[in-house]
């Protein structure tokens, strides 16, 4: 194996221990916790869909998402352990899909991504860290173990309003090794310069190769498909980027 090779760090997917209340009646969220008893991985997949995506990336990107959702759907484990939160940002940010497990994905129709407007990321981080502690604190309340959640940002530009602090707070976390945060710039225009400074120092961002929004998802389910096979004490590796030729 040649040294070149990119890879992550060996992600420790260890998570805050969870004590469950039996002292109350169940409640209905309790309920279904019980019958999903699988640690839950949280996901949060930042988008750039500002104006500037419009076209063949929105379209392929669009794709991709799809296709991810379908291969995590496709894992007996990541199904039942995956939750993906999706924020799209293009003029407004919004959670377009709150934190639900794959398999509970699979019963509605998938986002469907649009382009307009400019590229308020420092917001979107924001928004996707209230997302990741308000449903860390659920799994607290409801007796689930967790394992690190992930916060995946992809942008084909630069932010437009101030993304320092919340940068800030994000790199904080991941530094604890509470988060797993990661970043992929898209064409030719994206500001990679302010991409590193916005991710941690050992995870600094690649660029896609082209339009692969596809390859990358597909490391990103097989990455996760390694992560939620053992348990939440565990530091994995997971599969090298090299092997699926998204990035430059």
């Amino acid at each position: 194996m040649s040294s070149s090779r990119k890879h992550f760090p060996i992600i420790d997917v260890s998570a805050e221990n969870v004590s469950l209340s039996v002292s109350r009646p169940l409640s209905l969220a309790l309920l279904g916790s019980l019958s999903n008893p699988q640690p839950r991985c949280p996901v949060v997949l930042l988008l750039d869909c500002s104006s500037s995506m419009d076209g063949r990336p929105i379209e392929e990107l669009q794709r991709a998402v799809s296709l991810f959702y379908e291969e995590m759907t496709s894992d007996p484990v990541a199904r039942l352990s995956v939750e993906i939160c999706v924020i799209p940002f293009g003029g407004n940010v919004k959670v377009m899909r709150p934190f639900e497990t794959v398999m509970e994905a699979a019963k509605r129709p998938r986002p469907s991504l649009t382009a307009e407007g400019t590229t308020p990321m420092g917001e979107a981080i924001s928004l996707g860290l209230d997302q990741i502690r308000q449903r860390r604190d659920y799994y607290r309340q409801h007796g689930h173990a967790a394992y690190k959640p992930w916060m995946v940002l992809m942008t084909d530009g630069q932010p437009n309003d101030d993304w320092q602090e919340p940068a800030a707070a994000a790199r904080r976390r991941a530094e604890q090794g509470r988060l797993f945060f990661i970043g992929l710039g898209i064409g030719d225009e994206v500001d990679m310069g302010t991409l590193r400074n916005i991710l941690p120092a050992d995870a600094p961002p690649m660029q896609l190769k082209g339009l692969r929004f596809a390859e990358f998802f597909r490391w990103l389910s097989d990455s996760l498909k390694v992560v939620t096979s053992g348990s939440t004490t565990q530091q994995r590796s997971i599969p090298a980027v090299d092997d699926y030729d998204w990035t430059l």
